[in-house]
């Protein structure tokens, strides 16, 4: 235990903005749906927060089509028709999108960097089969009754090209621009820049068909929920009508630790009347007012 960090919060209690309303959603960026434990973890997760908030969490996924996620597949003896059945299950307690991760070759490693397709990559390279398993990844989750209006980046990758195949595929909501420090987008956060994007503001793109709601949080792994008060403060703008998403992955709450710290971050929250809590439906109703420029 922080003892330091426990002094501090006893003397000095984090609190937001009273003329600024949050709503916050959940979303997971959901890569381990082969691993059992990950997966049951999960499932108990997106249980509480309907339970806590009436709210459902959204879990943009990896598909078997994704060339790591088909390799670890292999690796558990996971079958596909497995995959989709925890799937299945999954959508009971939350909503399904897709979560896009690229390389450049099949052939290396994975886990390594240089072979990452991110938002450091000139991705003109590697523009068609970016888009091939794009689509592929799209239409394996739609042909099995997935409703997939919903995209997040891996590695925080959106451009052009992104937004261009987000409006081809009629994907609606894209959960990947954030003005965090450590999403490292120099793109995105320019477009935003230009546009005179707040903190928490939704936005639009893409011949206003898509609508891009930032990522404004993590999910601290930490026994304080007041981190995130405390951290959350430094981002507050003149924007008082806070909307955005608490990111995690599924993997980070592998063990009963994390899934309490979690699950305890929901409940803090809870208690602040100036917190709410939003649903993929909801936003349907949100208006939007402001556009960024593409190119």
């Amino acid at each position: 235990m922080n003892v330091t960090k426990q002094i501090y919060y006893t003397l000095f209690t984090p609190s937001l903005p009273k003329d600024t309303q949050y709503r916050f959603g959940f979303i997971f960026h959901t890569e381990k749906i082969y691993a059992l434990q990950t997966f049951n973890q999960l499932i108990r997760f997106c249980r509480a927060f309907e339970e806590l908030t009436g709210k459902r969490a959204l879990c943009v996924v990896m598909t078997p089509e994704n060339p790591l996620i088909r390799k670890n597949m292999e690796v558990d003896n996971v079958t596909e028709d497995e995959f989709f059945q925890r799937l299945m299950k999954l959508n009971q307690y939350a909503d399904i999108g897709y979560h896009g991760h690229f390389w450049k070759s099949n052939q290396k490693s994975f886990l390594d960097t240089q072979n990452q397709i991110t938002p450091q990559t000139s991705f003109f390279e590697f523009k068609s089969q970016v888009a091939e398993q794009f689509e592929r990844e799209v239409v394996w989750l739609r042909e099995r009754g997935f409703s997939i209006t919903s995209y997040a980046g891996g590695w925080w990758f959106v451009n052009p090209l992104i937004l261009d195949l987000l409006q081809k595929m009629k994907i609606q909501y894209d959960f990947t621009f954030s003005l965090q420090i450590w999403v490292k987008n120099n793109w995105a956060q320019a477009a935003m820049q230009r546009a005179q994007i707040h903190f928490g503001e939704v936005f639009k793109s893409t011949k206003e068909t898509v609508t891009h709601v930032q990522t404004l949080m993590g999910c601290p792994n930490s026994n304080y929920p007041q981190d995130f008060v405390r951290i959350l403060n430094k981002y507050t703008s003149a924007n008082f009508n806070t909307l955005g998403m608490i990111t995690t992955h599924d993997y980070n709450i592998e063990t009963e630790r994390d899934l309490a710290r979690a699950i305890e971050l929901i409940r803090y929250l809870r208690h602040f009347s100036q917190v709410s809590f939003f649903s993929l439906a909801d936003l349907a109703l949100e208006p939007v007012e402001k556009q960024i420029l593409i190119y």
